[in-house]
């Protein structure tokens, strides 16, 4: 491959890179309220809109995939000491049950999700078994604000 080509990729891929940076940092609030909306914009809202609407209008108990109690899987490392207490993000954390979960076991958790009303949710829960969490709305794939920090593990289950 020549020089000029292999530049020519390089090229192509930090543009694409950029591209699908672009996309990835857009907010809601940025989205504009004329001409073209981009296809993941409109999923964006979509799926907050969606979210929204299922943990406002649905029983916890009927919304099948909030587990009260955690993964086995879980509780298994914690148990079996190969997860010790450190910083961990619960991505998607519905309900807060896992991050309320952890934080009782002394982990230093912060739970998120896109949702307003899972964080309320989670945040009564967390109230109700006296554990201190913490807890926002966010959409983990937008930019993660204040959390562009490390963590020593992270949930999605």
């Amino acid at each position: 491959m020549s020089e000029d080509n292999h530049k020519s990729r390089q090229d192509h891929r930090f543009e694409q890179r950029r591209v699908w940076k672009t996309l990835a940092t857009n907010r809601v609030e940025d989205i504009p309220l004329s001409g073209r909306v981009s296809q993941s914009d409109a999923v964006a809202v979509m799926q907050q809109e969606e979210m929204e609407g299922i943990y406002r209008k649905t029983p916890l108990e009927k919304i099948p995939w909030n587990m009260e109690t955690p993964a086995p899987a879980l509780v298994e490392l914690i148990e079996g000491g190969k997860l010790k207490p450190c910083k961990v993000i619960d991505l998607g954390c519905g309900a807060g049950n896992c991050t309320v979960y952890l934080a009782g076991q002394g982990f230093a958790a912060t739970g998120v999700n896109i949702s307003p009303a899972a964080i309320e949710h989670a945040k009564e829960n967390a109230r109700k078994k006296s554990v201190q969490c913490d807890f926002v709305v966010l959409d983990v794939l937008g930019p993660l604000g204040r959390y562009d920090e490390t963590f020593g593990f992270c949930v999605r289950l």
